[in-house]
Parts: structure tokens; sequence; C-alpha cells
């Protein structure tokens, strides 16, 4: 059975095609992540090419064949445009890694409104607020790692239910979990946070845009992120995006 469909998306991934097609990876509160090939988009002619660039927020019409595990993409508007993104390193980088997360770790035809609207969101935030990119990808990225389920508990400590804000720190191990000053003793702790890391972690958690916090602190979040999701999802290791520049 064949449809024509039509979805606003973000585009996260293009690859070549042969000597004139590409392959595009959307992202849609109607379809999650899907793929679509875009035929003839290298010619001179075609207004597609431009139209689905990374970032852009798109309206595309789709001939959508069940059959099919690609399909073919007929038309693209233009819904928006992020234009700092591309002429800033540090907002391209780290917007890279945000369209990573979603190729690398969400699945095909899942869809999530909510993970939508943060990519919309999050994109914007990168093409245009005043905060350091590195502030709103880490922001981003612990929000992302809570949505698909492998959050990080900050609250209570699992064994004696301590609240951990009372802790000296959060003590994190990747078989227990977060743990408190107290029942870390005798546990193999892969990672432990001083009590001022501890609270901006707690900061970012919540939608307050002002943290106290110095680059060596996010830059060791986006790190301690990485290997816990690496913990939990085979075959993930890092992100590549952020070891490129």
């Amino acid at each position: 059975m064949s449809q024509i469909i039509k979805t606003e998306a973000v585009v996260i991934k293009k690859l070549d095609q042969g000597d004139s097609s590409k392959i595009v990876t959307l992202y849609s509160a109607d379809y999650g992540k899907f793929t679509v090939i875009a035929k003839g988009i290298k010619s001179p002619k075609s207004k597609m090419n431009a139209r689905l660039e990374l970032f852009n927020v798109v309206e595309v019409v789709v001939y959508n064949k069940s059959s099919r595990a690609i399909q073919l993409v007929s038309g693209a508007d233009i819904v928006k445009v992020h234009n700092s993104i591309t002429s800033d390193l540090d907002r391209y980088q780290y917007s890279m890694a945000v369209i990573e997360l979603y190729n690398v770790l969400l699945p095909e035809h899942e869809k999530n409104d909510k993970l939508h609207q943060a990519l919309v969101r999050i994109l914007y935030l990168l093409d245009t607020s005043v905060n350091e990119a590195l502030f709103l990808f880490v922001k981003f990225f612990w929000f992302f790692v809570n949505e698909i389920g492998y959050g990080i508990e900050i609250n209570k400590c699992p064994h004696c239910h301590k609240s951990l804000s009372d802790s000296q720190g959060l003590f994190y191990s990747y078989s227990e979990g977060s743990l408190c000053s107290d029942c870390s003793e005798g546990h193999l702790i892969n990672f432990d946070m001083s009590k001022e890391l501890f609270n901006l972690v707690n900061c970012l958690s919540k939608k307050n845009e002002q943290c106290n916090y110095t680059k060596q602190d996010l830059e060791f979040l986006v790190f301690f992120l990485e290997k816990h999701i690496a913990f939990h999802v085979d075959g993930f290791r890092n992100l590549k995006s952020l070891k490129i520049f």
C-alpha cells in the first residue's frame, strides 16, 4: 500500500547515493526517525539540495510505500534555517553532537513528541542563545539520556534511600548507579563527583539557565555521560562529532 504523506521534520543526516541522489534521515513528531531518498538532488536545477541541509526544519512531501525501507521524498519547503550554527565552529560541533545522538541512539519509526520538540528547541537555542554552546549541549545531553530510559538517579541513594543532596558528593558505579558517600565504601566506584559538581548536575537537570560551572566541569560531564551510555548501549563508545575538531 502506498500513500502521500506531509510532515514537518528536522534534517539529521545526509549521505551521497550514486551520482545524482542523496539518502536523507529526518526526525519528525509524526513518524519519529525515518529515511528518504532525494533523487536528482545533486542537479544544479534542484532546489531540494539547499532545503534538505543538516539542522534545517522542513516540511517534506514523501511518497510512502510500506514495502520499502527507504521512502521517496518528492518535495521540501523550508520552515526554519539555523544560519548561526553553520557559521560558528562551537555551535556547529555541538549541533552535530545533538543530531548524532538521534542518529545513533534512537530506533527508526518510534514516535516521541517530547524528543522532537527538544530537538527543535536545542537547535534554536544553539542558533540564537547567548549562552555558551557547551553549556546548552550538556544540559540537553542530560535531558536526552533521561528521556531515552538511561537516566541517572540524583535524588536518593538506592541502598539507604538517603538524599544525595545531603551526601558529600555523588559516587557513581556502572553496576550500582549513584551512591551516597556512606554507601560508596566497599563498592567499585567509576566516577566520583564533588559537592560542587553534584550541585551543577542538579542545576542542569532543572529549568535553570543560571548554573555555576567551569568549562572543565562541563567537559567532564560530557565524558561521564558518554561512558554511562557506552556501558548500557552495545556498540556506542563516544560521540564522534566531538572528536573531529
